[in-house]
C-alpha cells in the first residue's frame, strides 16, 4: 500500500467515549463533559444509518417501480469493556435509567472520537439524545479464566459527524 494512502487511514483501535450535555442550542459549538471516567472501552459498534424505502408501482408501467425514501433508521450504539470494580458516571446513568422510575429518562449526548497515534481527535461523532436500552454482564464462568465484560447498548435520536 502506498505510504501517502496509509497516512490517510484512521486506526480503529484508539478512541474515546464521553458523555456530554449541550450548553445552549447548538451541539456543535458548546458542550460540557459529564464524568471523565467513561472513555475506556474495548469495542464500539452501531455507528450506522439507513433509509427505508417504499416501493411504488406506477400506473400502466409494469417494467419497473419507484423506490421512494421513507424514514431514516439508526442502529443502537454498543459499548463493550471489561467490567470495572468501581462504578462510573456511565454505570450510574444506566442503573438509574433501566432500574429506577421511568417517569423521566435522562438523555445524554455521547461523543465518540477516533484518535491519531498522538491522541489527537481525527473523526468525532456526536450521538444525540442517547439513553440506555440494555446493560449486560457476560463472562461469569468459573471454568474460564476470562475477564467479565460489560456491554452497554444505547438508543439515540441521530448522529452527526463533528468538525474537529
Amino acid at each position: 500500500m502506498d505510504d501517502s494512502l496509509r497516512s490517510e487511514l484512521i486506526p480503529g483501535f484508539h478512541f474515546t467515549v464521553t458523555l456530554v450535555q449541550p450548553i445552549g442550542m447548538n451541539m456543535k459549538t458548546a458542550m460540557m463533559a459529564v464524568g471523565g471516567d467513561d472513555n475506556s472501552f474495548a469495542e464500539i459498534s452501531g455507528v450506522d444509518v439507513s433509509m427505508t424505502t417504499l416501493d411504488y408501482k406506477a400506473g400502466g408501467e409494469n417494467n419497473y417501480h419507484y423506490r421512494l425514501p421513507e424514514t431514516t433508521k439508526y442502529g443502537n450504539l454498543k459499548l463493550m469493556r471489561g467490567l470495572m470494580n468501581s462504578n462510573s458516571s456511565l454505570t450510574y446513568w444506566c442503573e438509574d435509567t433501566l432500574q429506577e422510575d421511568w417517569e423521566q429518562i435522562s438523555r445524554q449526548h455521547v461523543v465518540v472520537s477516533m484518535l491519531s497515534p498522538n491522541g489527537i481527535p481525527i473523526k468525532t461523532w456526536a450521538f444525540m439524545h442517547a439513553y440506555p436500552v440494555s446493560w449486560k454482564v457476560s463472562g461469569i464462568n468459573a471454568k474460564n479464566n476470562e475477564i467479565a465484560v460489560e456491554e452497554i447498548e444505547l438508543a439515540y435520536h441521530r448522529f452527526e459527524l463533528m468538525i474537529v
